[in-house]
């Protein structure tokens, strides 16, 4: 007696078909019909797949590979319907004549008989032409109706971080994912960088839906996803958001019916940014994952502005007009004499502090409010310390990184009581020095991520994209000896 294996597909876009277990008791009863023993171990399912291709089709490619053992552990592969094999004519002439020629198993479809002479070829072909064409024109049917729905401002994918959706009602805003929504803009409107952002939010414990760590991609995503002032995005030409491209000439924005997370004026100054970023991303001379130094592209010559080009040969850095002698003097500097002075200058600018004015404090919590400043006086100069042990030999990298992470919880904590203890001034502050001080804050935290991140043993590309997020140019000055970063404003 034969012994058959069974492969089983559902589909999501088709309501008509026999469910796994219907499909499953008629092709038992086919076997028992026919003489044919079922092994259980051979029985298939791909739930909720498309047929067009194999590739995310896990049991159908398990059941491949292991037709391909010796002996053979089956000797035919019974289907409801062959349109379950495969929709796509090339993948069904090619795995079913490996399975027949090569191997010697047989397909058979239990429902369609195409009979054994020469004309069952070609009503076997005809078949899966047919089914082909059903599932082409079944992906433009539900490609015209997603635009069509996009085209109404109808949200019809899997609901973003900040929202929840129950089938026919519009999004529904989840306050506890909400609050980090609004903190991401507000961070970058604030000025700080993906990939700072990214990293207080894994401090802060916030993760996406699948419990992973948010990245700068994310972050990204997020600033770049209209839904969250309260529209509609929908591109039918494919997914192009997953290539990090959000402005495709086909893609369709539309109000929608659901609350905004994000104020429509306050994204759309995100989105000024996000439009000069790129712009100053775009006017790089080469990608990031081409150069050979994370300084690449942002160190300069002080003479005539010119990048210093790194040379893994010599191991430094020469101003590229140097070498065609239209600069004097040389700009030549090794890297590992550039690096760390770079390295201690972010450093500098990324010592934490608490910034306050300065004048007569008539509150009544004046006493502790001078005892915290005084603490995180004493706690700066910890820092101070802990970089000058490092600086000097005396601590390694990673206790002088594991110091520095001690003593900036110590001053956050610090920090939060300071905030918590509020009074009216004598004088309401002026917002402009208000915002100055948000943005001293901000650029130190963001430098601060950044310089961790350089010492790290990330990949070049990815520390020089972090590093241009924040700095615009470095300078060197051969005669001089000296640097000057230049940070975004």
């Amino acid at each position: 007696m034969k012994t058959a294996a069974v492969y089983i597909r559902v589909s999501t876009d088709d309501q008509t078909e026999y469910s796994p277990d219907a499909q499953l008791r008629e092709v038992k009863k086919y076997a028992a019909a026919h003489g044919l023993t079922i092994d259980e171990k051979h029985i298939y399912i791909d739930d909720g797949i498309s047929g067009r291709k194999t590739k995310k089709r896990t049991a159908f490619n398990k059941m491949i590979g292991i037709a391909k053992a010796e002996p053979k552990p089956f000797d035919v592969i019974l289907l409801w319907k062959s349109s379950r094999f495969a929709r796509n004519r090339v993948d069904s002439v090619i795995y079913k004549a490996m399975l027949r020629q090569q191997l010697g198993i047989d397909v058979i479809s239990i429902t369609e008989d195409f009979g054994n002479g020469k004309m069952s070829m070609l009503f076997e072909a005809q078949i899966e032409a047919w089914d082909e064409f059903y599932s082409i024109n079944l992906a433009e049917d539900v490609k015209n109706g997603m635009t069509e729905k996009a085209n109404r401002g109808e949200f019809q994918t899997a609901p973003p971080l900040g929202y929840s959706k129950l089938p026919g009602q519009p999004l529904q805003v989840v306050e506890d994912e909400a609050k980090y929504i609004r903190s991401i803009f507000d961070q970058y409107l604030g000025g700080m960088s993906f990939f700072a952002i990214a990293g207080k939010l894994n401090a802060m414990g916030f993760r996406t839906r699948r419990g992973n760590k948010i990245e700068s991609r994310t972050v990204e995503y997020i600033l770049n996803n209209p839904v969250y002032k309260g529209y509609v995005r929908w591109t039918p030409s494919g997914k192009t958001v997953s290539s990090r491209i959000y402005d495709s000439p086909d893609t369709i924005v539309r109000r929608s019916d659901h609350e905004p997370i994000i104020p429509e004026e306050l994204f759309d100054k995100a989105s000024g940014r996000l439009a000069a970023a790129r712009e100053r991303k775009a006017s790089r001379s080469r990608p990031a994952e081409t150069k050979k130094h994370y300084l690449s592209g942002i160190l300069k010559c002080s003479g005539c502005g010119s990048t210093l080009a790194y040379a893994g040969s010599s191991g430094g850095f020469q101003c590229i007009k140097y070498a065609h002698g239209t600069c004097k003097p040389s700009h030549y500097i090794q890297a590992d004499k550039i690096e760390p002075a770079i390295l201690a200058e972010l450093d500098r600018i990324s010592l934490p502090g608490v910034y306050t004015e300065s004048g007569p404090d008539p509150s009544s919590h004046a006493e502790e409010r001078a005892l915290i400043r005084k603490e995180l006086d004493a706690m700066e100069k910890m820092f101070d310390r802990a970089r000058l042990a490092y600086l000097s030999g005396i601590d390694t990298l990673e206790e002088y990184e594991s110091n520095k992470t001690r003593i900036q919880a110590e001053i956050e904590e610090k920090a939060a009581e300071l905030a918590k203890i509020t009074a009216p001034a004598a004088e309401p502050k002026p917002k402009e020095v208000k915002a100055e001080l948000e943005k001293t804050r901000a650029t130190k935290t963001k430098t601060m991520n950044v310089k961790s991140f350089l010492v790290s043993d990330a990949p070049t590309a990815k520390k020089n994209a972090a590093l241009g997020e924040i700095v615009e140019k470095i300078t060197f000055s051969r005669p001089d000896d000296c640097i000057e970063i230049f940070l975004y404003g």
